[in-house]
């Protein structure tokens, strides 16, 4: 029997490090685990030297910064040449994974006029992000041409049902559908040699991200000032982002003593601090999104380095009674600092927190499970 071949294509911007670079190149590797030959087709700048793997592929495809409006409508046709070639050219029995597409009248045709089997990713909420960018005239091309692109693929895989339904009437077009949460490389995570509360009545919060609004830390600082109980309570931000002047302003405004800002960290710095963490600070705003259901990476980051964690929302990863995560209600209340120390002085009884979290992410939450369920799929059809 032949082994199925697919191209999981996606944009690029000449960063082989960052965190969606990183991202694809699990995917399609557990993909190549799961006995698909799977290849990573990058829409952008940069070289083929920028990856060790022999399986990417990049296209030379014009992506921003744009010095003009002439400039942008160039980039525009040299994506149009992209898609063409991918959707196009080339073995017409492949699998074309779309990460991304542009919501315009040529994507609908090239999907009408190819031959092969398009499967869609949905990782966001498009229309809400557009707005909060105020990009609206991307924001009408999605309400003209969306709709007629999903209907044209052949399978949608969407991080989360609620994510789907926001794009797309399911139950009104017959689309098949996968749904399929974030992944992680557990093999790249290291375990963490977590220091349980070296000082009695002390513990560490450490939450580590590109700060944005959505992460909630404001919530949690809070809730810091309100606390009035006799443990000592250190929050540690490591991280840059949008949202780190506003919560430096926060921090000294509310004569916060015990919140330390480390600004990016890596290495053996950012092990060092994961390794004195107590509780790691995952989500705790997704509601500022309008979104109830999330698939955060970094919870399944600490999960995979054996830390706990808090986080607000809906996670279908976690279930309710998943002992080492702790969910608090979406809302703009304060994170009840109280219940946080409960839980902690819980789990610091639990020796085998750290392995029975790492045993979950290999089980449940590594990118060969995940897209385990998708190579199924494609060879049962």
């Amino acid at each position: 029997m032949s082994v199925l071949k697919l191209k999981l294509v996606t944009m690029y911007f000449g960063n082989p490090k960052n965190g969606i670079s990183k991202k694809v190149l699990y995917q399609v590797q557990a993909l190549r685990n799961n006995n698909i030959d799977a290849r990573l087709v990058l829409l952008g700048k940069g070289s083929r030297e920028d990856f060790k793997e022999d399986f990417v592929d990049i296209i030379s495809t014009k992506v921003p910064p744009y010095k003009s409006f002439l400039d942008k409508l160039s980039a525009v046709k040299s994506l149009r040449r992209s898609y063409e070639q991918v959707l196009l050219d080339g073995d017409q029995e492949e699998v074309i994974m779309l990460r991304e597409c542009v919501p315009s009248f040529w994507m609908w045709r090239l999907l009408k006029q190819s031959k092969k089997k398009v499967i869609l990713e949905l990782l966001s909420n498009s229309f809400q992000e557009a707005l909060l960018r105020k990009s609206y005239l991307y924001y009408i091309s999605l309400c003209l041409f969306y709709a007629p692109i999903l209907r044209s693929v052949d399978l949608i895989v969407s991080v989360t049902q609620e994510i789907l339904e926001q794009h797309f009437n399911i139950k009104k077009y017959k689309i098949p559908y996968l749904i399929i949460g974030n992944g992680i490389q557990v093999d790249s995570t290291p375990v963490s040699k977590r220091k349980r509360n070296t000082v009695p009545g002390e513990y560490n919060l450490t939450c580590v991200a590109q700060i944005s609004p959505w992460h909630g830390l404001d919530r949690l600082m809070e809730g810091l000032r309100r606390y009035k109980g006799n443990d000592v309570i250190n929050f540690h931000i490591v991280g840059t982002g949008s949202a780190l002047s506003q919560l430096k302003e926060l921090a000294e405004k509310l004569e916060l003593k015990n919140i330390f800002f480390h600004g990016f960290l890596s290495g053996k710095e950012l092990d060092d601090i994961l390794e004195a963490t107590d509780l790691a600070i995952s989500t705790l705003a997704i509601h500022r999104t309008n979104i109830r259901y999330l698939s955060v990476l970094k919870s399944r980051e600490y999960c995979a380095r054996g830390i706990p964690f808090v986080y607000a929302g809906i996670d279908d990863d976690f279930p309710p009674d998943f002992p080492y995560a702790l969910r608090v209600e979406p809302s703009e209340q304060p994170v009840n600092i109280e219940q946080i120390v409960s839980f902690l002085k819980k789990i610091e009884q639990d020796t085998e927190c750290e392995k029975n979290m790492r045993k979950y992410a290999e089980e449940v939450l590594s990118w060969d499970v995940k897209m385990g369920r998708l190579a199924d799929y494609l060879k049962s059809r």
